[in-house]
């Protein structure tokens, strides 16, 4: 007959479906939950997580990221008006662990490298201790070899036995000098190397965050909790994990959730980070999706028209100064997505997006798209592929023509103020 726990405070007795692992690991939680004397959502607020989400680590159905191992006993700590107890916090995820080994590879991938990342991290912190103690010893023998040879040389009386002694003196602390100077040597590789580990461990675990981010509650994880991550790492010099999970988004989100990142990075203030993303849509995104998405996004007549071609400032319609000075996200995207796209997208991501505007009627997306790549590539591909040709030579007769043109403006001019 299966041991039925008392239900405590109001949580609902545990499921006996549940394995051992997770009966266990649940029952720390609500042990811990307990200890802190607070109800379900007052728990919730302290560690800044759903009540909900909550609620299902408390009763097995869901197993906490690791870092909230930590938090729940900092918040026991607070209320028992002591310390964190390292022990316990290993205990706790000691448990946690032993449920997602099992359940969830990815889950268990990050307590794995966090624990590696924490035993790197000491070993190095030991070897740079070690290290420290060796150049301390290195000075001192390198003084008692410098007093003896100061010594001998001060000698006026040159007894034998007294040389004798300093000459020994000096030569121990001379054989000294070099032994410890190659502890020094192989401490300082070793050093190297832990370091070295330690950045690789720490590409692997910010590599894991942004797959888990993505992975825990991934429909409920919104523009806002996104934009607040990444400002987070950007402010915290965390750019490589932010630019992970950013090629992560445009690799398996929807355009619309990255156009709304897009927005509020722009909002706020936050125009480089817009840029960054919006790279990394055209390197990772579907290139006929960020066709469609941007074509809708150009408004229709008599509403803010997007600037066409800023460098000779070809608009069908009137543009308001203050639309130029201070786009709308919407206009901006439109202004820079095709030379973003030129710039960051793979060569066949280039020529999708470029049949989509042919194929769908959006000449001035295309001649865009054409004048810039003949500006950044003006020798092209030379892959032999048809597309390549075609839009090449479209590029080149649009840019004859516009040449053609500004010439016929000059000596149109030029003819009228002959008059």
């Amino acid at each position: 007959m299966t041991h039925q726990l008392p239900t405590r405070r109001g949580l609902a007795e545990l499921d006996e479906r549940l394995s051992e692992p997770e009966r266990c690991c649940a029952q720390r939680l609500r042990d811990l939950r307990d200890r802190t004397g607070l109800s379900s959502e007052e728990l919730a607020h302290r560690l800044r997580v759903d009540k909900t989400r909550l609620s299902k680590y408390l009763n097995g159905r869901d197993v906490p990221r690791r870092e909230l191992a930590a938090r729940i006993h900092q918040v026991v700590a607070d209320q028992e008006g002591g310390e964190v107890s390292h022990e316990e916090v290993v205990q706790t995820r000691k448990l946690m662990y032993d449920v997602v080994r099992t359940r969830n590879p990815l889950q268990a991938r990050e307590f794995e490298l966090a624990g590696a990342r924490e035993e790197i991290e000491h070993q190095r912190l030991r070897t740079n201790q070690q290290l420290g103690a060796l150049r301390e010893e290195l000075v001192a023998e390198r003084r008692k070899r410098q007093a003896a040879e100061d010594a001998l040389a001060a000698l006026s009386v040159h007894a034998r036995d007294e040389v004798r002694a300093l000459t020994e003196q000096r030569d121990a602390a001379k054989r000294r000098v070099v032994e410890i100077e190659e502890e020094v040597r192989k401490a300082e590789a070793l050093l190297r190397l832990q370091e070295r580990d330690a950045r690789a461990m720490a590409d692997l675990s910010n590599a894991t965050d942004a797959e888990l981010l993505l992975w825990d509650q991934a429909e409920e994880v919104g523009v806002d909790e996104l934009y607040q991550v990444l400002v987070d790492w950007r402010d915290y010099d965390q750019d490589e994990q932010a630019d992970q999970l950013m090629e992560r988004l445009a690799t398996s989100s929807d355009i619309t959730l990255l156009f709304g990142l897009y927005e509020m990075f722009l909002n706020k203030g936050r125009k480089l980070d817009g840029q960054r993303l919006l790279a990394s849509t055209a390197r990772s995104h579907d290139p006929v999706a960020v066709f469609y998405f941007t074509r809708n996004l150009e408004p229709s007549k008599g509403e803010e028209q997007p600037l066409t071609d800023f460098a000779g400032a070809r608009v069908h319609e009137p543009l308001r100064l203050v639309h130029l000075l201070n786009p709308s996200p919407a206009m901006q995207w439109v202004r820079d997505v095709v030379p973003v796209l030129v710039l960051h997208a793979p060569k066949e991501s280039l020529l999708r997006f470029h049949r989509a505007c042919g194929e769908n009627g959006a000449a001035d997306l295309g001649a865009r798209l054409r004048e810039n790549v003949l500006k950044s590539i003006p020798d092209g591909w030379n892959s032999g592929d048809r597309r390549e040709t075609e839009l090449y030579q479209l590029a080149q007769t649009e840019a004859e023509g516009r040449e053609r043109e500004r010439r016929y403006r000059r000596s149109w001019l030029a003819r009228l103020l002959e008059r």
